[in-house]
């Protein structure tokens, strides 16, 4: 009764929540991720310029105006596959996975749409610095070069950072704040006490799935630059290039990113 409570709202309707949580989290996605893709780059043959690259600086802001359009629609499509599946996932026999139906169909959905997000922000960078060209082309060459530089890269590093990043702030975040922070006990927190428990589990689960995104990064790096790698191979050429700075390298970013999305999720609820 709840949820169905909850999706016709008419204070915060479910269409409300995906898309205000989907402009905050691209915009979080663009701002903090952007200095890594750059950073990463400068162990490569084509190292990025790493001046004016924050968001209150020439290059960051146009980075920003080419890329919020489609990691807007990205997240769109994303928190609304989530939802869609995690409620399919709910009518299995035994509820299917219970509680971890969130986390797990938030890891799956995250494999083409996070990856297509991540490394089509890559792309952004790499052609707004003139490092890589736009695909031509029949239809289904542009189809199959989609696939391959903006989905295919880094996906096995995709789910498992995705279902234990983002997906696990969803899982987590809650628990912190019933325990923790939310002095309400008839178990219905603010939305203050939730962005606050989102913020603070995304934190633990993006540094723990830091090397998951490196990993996923130096994949889409190579499709940008023409090389098709491997899960394997992207992961042993991060570790050769930096070695166990692998785990933690850009890892302020990255958490910035995960804590922010986690808070905003765990607010505007749109998997409920």
């Amino acid at each position: 009764m709840a949820s169905s409570e909850r999706s016709f709202d008419p204070n915060f309707p479910i269409l409300n929540s995906i898309v205000s949580a989907a402009l905050g989290s691209g915009a979080l996605t663009i701002v903090f991720t952007t200095p890594q893709i750059i950073n990463l780059s400068q162990t490569s043959k084509l190292p990025l310029p790493t001046e004016n690259i924050h968001i209150f600086q020439k290059h960051g802001m146009q980075i920003f105006k080419r890329a919020i359009a489609t990691q807007t629609v990205n997240k769109v499509i994303h928190f609304g596959g989530v939802r869609l599946l995690k409620q399919s996932f709910d009518l299995l026999p035994g509820g299917g996975l219970g509680q971890y139906n969130l986390n797990v169909a938030y890891g799956l959905i995250s494999v083409p749409v996070q990856a297509w997000a991540y490394n089509s922000l890559n792309a952004d960078v790499f052609q707004y610095f003139g490092q890589s060209k736009p695909t031509e082309g029949s239809f289904s060459t542009q189809a199959k070069e989609f696939f391959m530089k903006k989905i295919r890269p880094g996906f096995g590093w995709t789910f498992l950072r995705d279902s234990n990043s983002v997906g696990g702030g969803l899982i987590l975040g809650p628990i912190i704040t019933a325990k923790y922070i939310s002095s309400n006990s008839n178990g219905n927190p603010s939305r203050l006490e939730r962005l606050f428990g989102g913020f603070i589990a995304g934190c633990i689960c993006g540094f723990g799935t830091q090397m998951f995104h490196n990993a996923a990064l130096t994949a889409g790096r190579a499709a940008e630059l023409g090389e098709n790698i491997g899960n394997l191979e992207a992961m042993r050429r991060l570790w050769n290039q930096i070695g166990v700075k692998a785990i933690y390298q850009g890892y302020p970013y990255r958490v910035a990113v995960i804590a922010g999305m986690s808070a905003l999720l765990n607010v505007c609820e749109p998997f409920k």
